[in-house]
């Protein structure tokens, strides 16, 4: 029989559902919020308000750049001139439609140090 790749109900793309996501894993309401990005053109930036701590960028990948990367992995002289990220929150993706979900767990828990979080947060119990 063959195994299906688990999947997860997408969170729908909008700030307000997002930042409603955010207050249910535990950021105190109103201290942060996400926004759209509509363009990358000097005035569709400076709508954003300031500061920004983190960037979700969600796009979707092709065979052919999944493959890349599995080979730049698996190649040590691709690791020679790499960034000491030891710090930095990475959580692989494993179930499909969760790249929402694991992008708001990257900027959360990459964030610690500026997001005020409830005491009984989810998020903070999970990193």
């Amino acid at each position: 029989m063959e195994e299906k790749e688990p999947n997860w109900l997408p969170i729908e793309s909008n700030p307000e559902s997002v930042n409603e996501y955010l207050t249910n894993l535990g950021v105190v309401e109103g201290t942060w919020k996400c926004y759209d990005v509509l363009g990358l053109e000097e005035w569709a930036l400076s709508s954003i308000p300031r500061p920004v701590i983190a960037v979700i960028f969600l796009y979707p990948l092709k065979k052919s750049s999944i493959q890349r990367q599995e080979s730049e992995e698996s190649d040590p002289s691709t690791k020679l001139d790499q960034p000491d990220c030891s710090s930095v929150y990475f959580l692989k993706q494993k179930v499909r439609n969760a790249c929402g979900t694991v992008g708001i767990i990257h900027a959360l828990a990459n964030n610690l140090d500026k997001i005020p979080l409830e005491e009984t947060s989810v998020i903070q119990n999970f990193v």
